[in-house]
């Protein structure tokens, strides 16, 4: 999908979901002001400024800059997802199927074109993920502690609740752990402290070179984001799970607010809604139909063979199903539009859902998969088509425009 260059400026705030693109952007080029969003995404600026800038003064544009960026992030995803699939024992041709899955999922194709935290949140996470189930286990307390620091630390990175992947696999790490438990709880408190002991360090760096930067570890800031809770744009709790377990892979229609005002800066002070929406058209349909033909499928599948005598499978299985259920419940009451969190969702979504059916090695998983892929990639494309008309009308109602 293109990148919407109209969408990176002050004049788009809010505009694309409730996201701040051109926040983003910003932070992303402009080191001497603005960065008082890194309370809830750690490091975001002084990871992703340094070869933003470096592209721009390599003689590319803008444009060019951020678009690369995104498909280095793009790649470091499939990458991490393939090495994912391959710890389950997944062989090649399934591993593609569920990578081809996540990106014509709406997850990726609403976020991974858009300069936003959330397609670097995703592949951070995917990496947590990664690490963290990664078996056998070192031998020795600093080596067992060290896959978490770097998960804690992968986590956080972009996005603070994204620690819930952490949280999620050390609880199954325990689990699993049997009656040595209680030798892994000290590895898991170290790794926790060291890689938060390297997050606020660098944190306190780029509050010393970042202009406005906030800090993660500050509860006043943190205070503020009570305003989202319990502030849905959707209007019931089936809604909001519709949104979080079916639109990561199937968009809903996208539609233009209810009503639509000025705000200080003579900006048009609305969002493009898709909560709870059901995907627009006969194909987007389908595609939702083959997605809900594939959970219950995963339902049986497991309920057949529960991935027993397959460690490192039910290892990440586990892992990704406790931070899906972690991060639901927290979405289920915070977030004003949980459409914006979509990138999050996908690739654990897929991987919960899709890898148990594929294991199973019969033909018709395959087929079913292919087709879902096809179908919501042809719907995704033609919704998001639809929500940058959408933008474009907006973005006309600015003043002086």
């Amino acid at each position: 999908m293109q990148i919407a260059p109209d969408l990176y400026g002050w004049s788009a705030v809010n505009l694309w979901f409730d996201a701040d693109v051109g926040r983003v952007v910003n932070n992303m080029t402009i080191i001497e002001k603005g960065h008082n969003a890194t309370f809830k995404h750690p490091i975001f600026s002084i990871v992703l400024l340094p070869p933003t800038r470096a592209l721009l003064a390599l003689g590319l544009s803008l444009h060019q800059a951020l678009a690369l960026i995104l498909a280095v992030n793009a790649g470091l995803f499939a990458f991490l997802m393939d090495r994912t699939g391959h710890g389950m024992g997944l062989r090649p041709l399934d591993r593609a199927l569920l990578l081809a899955l996540c990106l014509a999922g709406a997850g990726f194709v609403f976020w991974l074109p858009m300069p936003e935290t959330f397609p670097f949140g995703a592949t951070t996470l995917m990496a947590a993920l990664y690490i963290i189930t990664r078996v056998p286990a070192p031998v020795g307390r600093w080596a067992q502690a060290m896959p978490w620091a770097a998960g804690v630390m992968l986590a956080m990175s972009m996005t603070i609740t994204n620690i819930l992947m952490v949280v999620a696999g050390g609880a199954v790490a325990l689990v699993l752990a049997g009656s040595r438990w209680r030798e892994l709880i000290p590895s898991l408190l170290l790794g926790g402290a060291l890689g938060l002991s390297v997050l606020v360090v660098v944190a306190l760096l780029q509050d010393a070179f970042f202009g406005d930067a906030g800090l993660f570890f500050n509860p006043f800031s943190l205070a503020n984001e009570i305003q989202f809770v319990g502030q849905s744009d959707a209007s019931s709790l089936i809604q909001r799970l519709q949104t979080l377990w079916l639109q990561p892979v199937v968009a809903g229609s996208p539609v233009m607010p209810g009503q639509i005002g000025l705000n200080n800066m003579g900006v048009a002070n609305a969002a493009l809604l898709a909560d709870g929406r059901w995907p627009m058209g006969m194909v987007g349909q389908s595609a939702m139909v083959g997605w809900l033909g594939l959970i219950g499928w995963a339902g049986w599948a497991l309920i057949r063979n529960p991935l027993v005598g397959q460690e490192a499978a039910r290892r990440i299985w586990l892992t990704a199903v406790g931070f899906l259920g972690l991060n639901t419940m927290l979405h289920l009451i915070y977030g004003k539009t949980v459409f914006l969190y979509l990138a999050h969702f996908v690739g654990p979504l897929v991987l919960v859902i899709v890898a148990p059916v594929l294991m199973q090695g019969w033909i018709r998983a395959r087929l079913l998969v292919a087709a879902v892929v096809v179908l919501a990639m042809i719907s995704n494309a033609m919704s998001y088509l639809v929500a940058l008309d959408m933008a474009e009308t907006l973005l006309g109602l600015t003043v002086g425009s």
